[in-house]
C-alpha cells in the first residue's frame, strides 16, 4: 500500500484477468456449491508460488479463499466477464480438477 497522505492506494499481488479464468471460475463454483459458506473456512487450498529463483508452496486458509469468492463475485457483478476477459491479470491454473476450490496454483 502507497500512503498519497490524502488517499492510500493498495496494488493487489493478483490480478483478475484472462489468465487465471479457470482458476477464479473453479473457486467461485465451488463457493456457489456451498449450501453453508462458512464450510469453506474449514478447507484450504495448497498453491505454488513460481518466483525468480524458486518456487513457495503456500496453504491459503479457508477464511482466504472465501475473501478471494467474494472478491471474485463482486468483481463479475460490477464489471462483468468482458472485463475480467480484457485484462490480462495473474497467470494461475487449477492443479487437481476432482478437488476443485481446494488444490491450485
Amino acid at each position: 500500500m502507497t500512503d498519497y497522505g490524502t488517499n492510500v492506494r493498495e496494488n493487489p499481488h493478483i490480478t483478475f484477468g484472462s489468465n487465471n479464468l479457470s482458476f477464479w471460475l473453479a473457486l467461485l463454483l465451488k463457493w456457489e456449491g456451498l449450501e453453508d459458506k462458512t464450510e469453506m473456512f474449514d478447507m484450504s487450498m495448497q498453491m505454488i508460488l513460481h518466483g525468480t529463483t524458486k518456487d513457495l508452496t503456500v496453504d491459503i486458509p479457508g477464511y482466504a479463499m472465501a475473501d478471494m469468492a467474494v472478491l471474485g463475485e463482486v468483481y463479475l457483478s460490477m464489471a462483468g466477464m468482458e472485463a475480467l476477459m480484457g485484462e490480462e491479470g495473474s497467470e494461475m491454473t487449477v492443479v487437481n480438477k476432482e478437488e476443485v476450490g481446494t488444490s491450485g496454483t
